[in-house]
């Protein structure tokens, strides 16, 4: 892949992270290729062109993330095509999704321009939810979608059917279905498996089930999951990857399926999948 212009996320929190936003403008601007500064960024200079996040996700070849997996989650939401790429650089606490380290940054920047980073193509999944014949909500999520109960809330009653095959009435706190790479989030707290990143799957995961039978399952990802609200509860979400979320009502249809376009996120030259999940998660550590 040509790189041509680079788009620059940096966390908003971190101070840190946006002073290698500004020095990795001024070299890439050194060698050829055009910085693009999220809009959040442009208070801070008037010399790098900036746009909105939405916008800048859509225009660059490549968006370099510096801060945690959630900066690089909200990222990954708002890149909607197949042709743009993401850059972790890791400025948070867990940089389970971010695997470059601030200080390999600048040794890291030239494979990268040359094509000698490794990547895995990362599916995305899709959420529609409708009321009657309406869709009230369309979102895209890289890790997962989840519909719990509010703090206050008795159990849900979910009514979950795959490729309008019936599977099962679900009472429960409530139910997450995610992506391989959502599999060691929230899904993994509640029970759910670890899934290879590179697996065309979903694993669905119930939220503290009141029968011990439910227990989460793995499909293909070209299916379509039918989650139907059946409690009146009032105090019921849907949120995606932890950040956004909307309000579902009794008898709303969540619909689940593959987004149209994976994203292709750069990992580290010198760590793989397994010493990732060992550092990170101390998998397998006595």
């Amino acid at each position: 892949m040509t790189i041509r212009q680079i788009g620059i996320v940096a966390k908003d929190s971190s101070h840190v992270a946006k002073e290698l936003a500004f020095g990795l403008a001024h070299w890439l601007r050194q060698r050829g290729v055009k910085p693009i500064l999220d809009r959040s960024l442009a208070a801070s200079t008037s010399e790098v062109t900036s746009l909105p996040i939405d916008q800048l996700c859509q225009q660059v070849d490549l968006v370099i993330v510096i801060g945690g997996d959630g900066t690089l989650l909200r990222v990954c939401r708002h890149i909607t095509q197949g042709a743009t790429a993401v850059l972790g650089i890791n400025a948070g606490n867990l940089g389970f999704l971010a695997e470059i380290q601030i200080e390999d940054t600048y040794a890291v920047m030239p494979r990268l321009l040359a094509g000698e980073l490794p990547y895995k193509d990362r599916v995305k999944l899709c959420s529609q939810v409708c009321r009657g014949a309406e869709r009230v909500a369309n979102y895209v999520a890289l890790n997962d979608a989840v519909i719990t109960k509010g703090a206050l809330s008795r159990m849900v009653e979910l009514d979950i059917a795959i490729d309008r095959q019936r599977v099962t009435h679900l009472k429960a706190d409530g139910v997450v279905v995610s992506t391989p790479t959502g599999s060691t989030a929230y899904s993994l707290a509640a029970g759910g498996p670890i899934l290879y990143p590179s697996l065309r799957s979903f694993v669905m995961t119930p939220i503290c089930p009141n029968t011990l039978t439910l227990r989460p399952i793995v499909v293909p990802d070209h299916v379509q999951i039918e989650i139907t609200l059946q409690s009146r509860d009032s105090d019921v979400v849907q949120t995606m990857d932890g950040q956004v979320g909307f309000s579902i009502q009794h008898g709303d249809r969540i619909l689940i399926s593959r987004a149209e376009h994976p994203v292709r996120i750069y990992g580290s030259p010198t760590r793989d999948y397994f010493s990732v999940l060992r550092s990170k998660l101390r998998w397998g550590e006595p």
